[in-house]
């Protein structure tokens, strides 16, 4: 019989390994570690770390290492397929084909599986066997503590949710609390996509209700109907009130092939929405990221289920109540529009009607304000932003953030009125800005790659002022998408001659282009004229050091010193002289605006 006993070698490894698991308390990172740790302990391989589902009957696979994606799918097939045999749940371990099968246990019930292939796929040792043995003993209470730390993680993050959800019902339209909800629930279960389907007495089926799924579109959205009287999922979750999880819709016959296939949907959990007690209608969850959907998925589903179904049945009936809110909301909408004609489209006279309108809406401004015009960019070419096409979450999010309800639409873009303490403040601000519309944006349209871009006029002190914010705030709006080095949000006096430069073009393209090509046209018609007008850049930038330079461009001096030399030679121009410098540096960052790929 071989020796079984662990050595001081492998029982530090095994410490080693077990300690390592005890200190990660994140899911994912658990089960990566876990596969990591077992390959570790037989010298290396490949491995997967599968978890046993009590709802679905099905060993889900979590994490794997050093496997290719066909070796991977037959693996997981494989595996499932074999534990189907209950006896075989218990086994101390399982050796097949160069492959080992650990079982994982917790108070005798099967729990999951840790799968290796050993290094050359040798045969392990009965040593090594006995390691791993040990190792997955501890593996149970790893995972159930990183699970029980998840489901708080989770609920505390969906009561968050909750609350927040229940005090924009009076501000948020229905539709945009179903798209919060659909949105939120994808990322608590980390899904692609989730929908909502409420219960039509009049028509006696299920409608779903736009957005879902990804899509605001009525072609799509009005094609998933499900009357009470076919055979369906979403029928029987409703009649039933009791949940149902899939992990292949597409071979399940309890689901409409066509709703599966027009969604694209592969795993799906399914659950009843009530209100007292009542069901109003179903939420689906559709294409795990990581994998199945799980019992745990369900639980924190069927937790939130009535509490969305308050919600959104709230929101439904606001939606038929908020027309006194409605013309209070007109009234306010229309004063700012004539505070904004009154501060920067009329002349210095109206500034009196403009402190009174503020005093109107009772906003009070701080010391200093700005004007920010916000864009956004679409495959080269500004986007049209107005009030049917943006949200009206994402307006609500930017008045939270400055205070004020002070914006309005105007030529395709944004402006906004800014009060605020000092100037980096409004700057902090506007970065913040930019992320929240970024994300926003993008999450809007989903098939569109949008840049927003953020102009910020100066602050000012007085509101008699504010226009020249204004037209400082649209200039480098303008300028932004050709000057990508300075970012996507421009506070006006930090951008120097870019913006003058910027407008000169707007203005005057006939006059610019016969400046630069006066200065850079020989330089133009050489072969190397890309090196040489970057080194003029630089050395330009530099005001002739060409030390400093020299280091930006990551060359001698001599180098620099030869290259300049040349360049004089060349063209004529003489460098030394400041007058001369002005004009190259101001010709090339014309050039650079005027045929900048946007």
């Amino acid at each position: 019989m071989k020796n079984s006993s662990l050595n001081e070698n492998q029982i530090e490894l095994l410490q080693k390994g077990i300690e390592s698991l005890h200190s990660i308390q994140e899911w994912k990172p658990l089960t990566e570690a876990i596969v990591l740790e077992g390959i570790k302990l037989v010298g290396g391989g490949q491995g997967i770390f599968f978890v046993f589902d009590q709802s679905l009957k099905q060993l889900i696979p979590q994490s794997s290492q050093n496997l290719e994606k066909s070796e991977k799918k037959e693996l997981i097939e494989r595996t499932q397929h074999k534990f189907q045999q209950i006896e075989l749940q218990t086994q101390r371990y399982l050796h097949e084909d160069a492959t080992y099968f650990f079982p994982l246990t917790r108070q005798k019930a099967f729990t999951g599986v840790l799968v290796i292939i050993p290094q050359q796929e040798e045969e392990l040792s009965e040593k090594q066997i006995n390691i791993v043995n040990f190792f997955m003993q501890s593996v149970p209470i790893i995972l159930e503590n990183s699970r029980l730390f998840l489901i708080m993680q989770r609920k505390s993050e969906s009561l968050n949710f909750m609350t927040q959800l229940q005090r924009l019902v009076n501000q948020y339209s229905f539709q945009e609390i179903l798209a919060e909800i659909v949105q939120k629930v994808g990322e608590l279960l980390n899904s692609e996509m989730a929908g909502i389907m409420l219960y039509d007495p009049i028509h006696n089926e299920l409608r779903l209700q736009k957005p879902a799924f990804g899509s605001w579109q009525d072609t799509i959205i009005e094609q998933y109907r499900v009357t009470l009287t076919e055979k369906s999922n979403a029928r029987d979750v409703f009649l039933t009130g009791i949940p149902y999880i899939t992990s292949d819709a597409q071979s399940d016959e309890r689901f409409n092939q066509n709703y599966v296939k027009l969604f694209k949907a592969t795993s799906i959990i399914t659950v009843p929405l009530l209100v007292d007690n009542n069901r109003i209608g179903i939420l689906h969850a559709i294409n795990k990221n990581d994998g199945y959907f799980t019992q745990d998925d369900l639980h924190l589903l069927m937790d939130l289920s009535e509490q969305l179904g308050l919600t959104i049945n709230a929101a439904l009936e606001m939606s038929h109540t908020k027309t006194a809110n409605n013309k209070r909301l007109e009234i306010e909408r229309y004063l700012i529009h004539q505070l904004f004609d009154c501060l920067l489209f009329s002349n210095r006279e109206k500034v009196d009607e403009a402190y009174s309108i503020l005093k109107t809406l009772e906003i009070t401004l701080k010391p200093r304000i700005s004007i920010l015009r916000i864009g956004v960019y679409d495959n080269g070419e500004w986007f049209n932003l107005n009030s049917k096409n943006v949200p009206k979450g994402i307006r609500l999010k930017m008045e939270e953030l400055f205070g004020t309800p002070c914006m309005i639409y105007k030529d395709g873009a944004m402006i906004a009125l800014v009060s605020h303490d000092s100037e980096s403040e409004i700057l902090n601000l506007s970065y913040k800005l930019h992320d929240m519309l970024h994300k926003k944006m993008n999450e809007y349209a989903k098939n569109q790659k949008l840049e927003t871009f953020i102009g910020v006029g100066e602050s000012v002190g007085t509101i008699e002022l504010i226009d020249h914010s204004y037209q400082q705030a649209s200039q480098i709006l303008n300028a932004l998408p050709k000057i990508r080095h300075l970012g996507n949000v421009g506070y006006y006096p930090a951008c120097g001659s870019w913006t003058l430069l910027s407008s000169m073009i707007l203005f005057d393209e006939t006059n610019v282009s016969a400046y630069t090509n006066l200065y850079l046209k020989k330089i133009n018609q050489l072969k190397n004229s890309r090196e040489i007008k970057e080194t003029l850049e630089v050395y330009l930038k530099h005001n002739g050091q060409i030390k400093k330079a020299a280091e930006e461009l990551f060359v001698h001096q001599n180098t620099l010193k030869y290259r300049i030399e040349k360049i004089t030679d060349m063209t004529g121009f003489d460098l030394g002289d400041s007058e001369v410098r002005l004009s190259l540096s101001l010709a090339l960052r014309l050039e650079h605006l005027m045929y900048s790929k946007v």
